[in-house]
């Protein structure tokens, strides 16, 4: 058998799996009806255990479902929620913008009386507003009106309204 060369057998396709399917019914035959039935448990216990995962994994793909649609409740609940409490704050900020309104033409309104008073009348009611108010009145009334009034209060209340309107004002 010199100059034989050895090369590696190559069967490929049919033929391939003939060989194959032979070698394995060969090895069957050989170990008797034993080796088939530890293989059919084997296949048994394994599509058992196939059976029971996929069983597991459509219990987990429900159980999320069932947590998206839930979470998917709760956002529309809680979208819904805001919308409600964006719509009583536009309604509370209309309110208090109306307040602030009111207010605005009140202060208007009594700068104008005061300025149409006698300032020998006009001083002690000035006198007994509140600080804040007093300063804004004055503040608003014409500066020859409201040095008349200043001049016809106590000196000590008169010092504390003008330190009041020299203060700096402060931002909110």
């Amino acid at each position: 058998m010199k100059g034989w060369k050895t090369r590696p057998l190559h069967i490929s396709g049919v033929a391939g799996a003939l060989i194959l399917l032979g070698a394995v019914g060969v090895a069957f035959a050989q170990g008797g009806a034993e080796p088939r039935r530890l293989s059919s448990d084997g296949v048994e216990q394994l599509a058992a255990k196939l059976n029971a995962r996929d069983r597991a994994i459509e219990r987990r793909e429900a159980s999320l479902v069932d947590r998206e649609a839930d979470l998917r409740a709760a956002e529309e609940r809680l979208e819904a929620r805001l919308q409600e409490l964006q719509d009583l704050r536009d309604r509370i900020d209309g309110q208090l913008q109306g307040l602030a309104d009111d207010d605005e033409r009140r202060r208007a309104a009594l700068v104008v009386m005061v300025e149409k008073m006698k300032a020998k009348d006009a001083a002690p009611m000035v006198a007994q507003l509140e600080m804040d108010l007093a300063v804004d009145v004055l503040d608003r009334m014409s500066p020859t009106k409201a040095a008349k009034v200043l001049a016809e209060m106590a000196p000590g209340q008169s010092a504390r309204l003008a330190a009041q309107l020299a203060a700096p004002t402060e931002t909110p």
